[in-house]
């Protein structure tokens, strides 16, 4: 079986941003999955054991458990929220995905959770995604 790593920004200062995030990885998640995308989301999985089990909500906390999901997915994918381009983690899940020659792309979303613009990632000159979109419909 192929799956590839959703990767989101998550933590902030403030836990509304945080839950705002976590809702659109969900959604995200759920699109991909709809569209027999199969896909691994460490937020989706994570949050709502942090929250109920009082575990932190950090990069530093959960990088390693991770990566060791990400090291064997086929592709790395990158929920373009607001947050992505400063996120730590988004940041450490790239760098790890290069590392490993794991091909990465960003998802767009479009409206109402429907429609998501896959497009390939490729930061090694400009820090910016490269080559045309391609749209994935519901």
């Amino acid at each position: 079986m192929t799956f590839a790593y959703l990767a989101s920004p998550y933590t902030h200062a403030d836990e509304g941003v945080m839950e705002k995030r976590f809702l659109s990885a969900l959604a995200c998640a759920a699109w991909c999955l709809q569209n027999r995308l199969w896909v691994y989301s460490p937020i989706v999985h994570n949050h709502q054991i942090a929250e109920r089990y009082s575990l932190p909500k950090n990069y530093a906390f959960w990088n390693a458990y991770n990566f060791s999901i990400l090291d064997r997915a086929n592709e790395l994918l990158i929920l373009a929220i607001e947050g992505w381009t400063t996120s730590l983690g988004v940041k450490g899940e790239i760098d790890r995905a290069r590392f490993n020659s794991t091909p990465s792309f960003l998802l767009f979303p479009g409206g109402n959770d429907t429609l998501y613009h896959k497009v390939k990632y490729d930061d090694t000159e400009t820090n910016a995604p490269r080559s045309s979109s391609l749209e994935l419909r519901s």
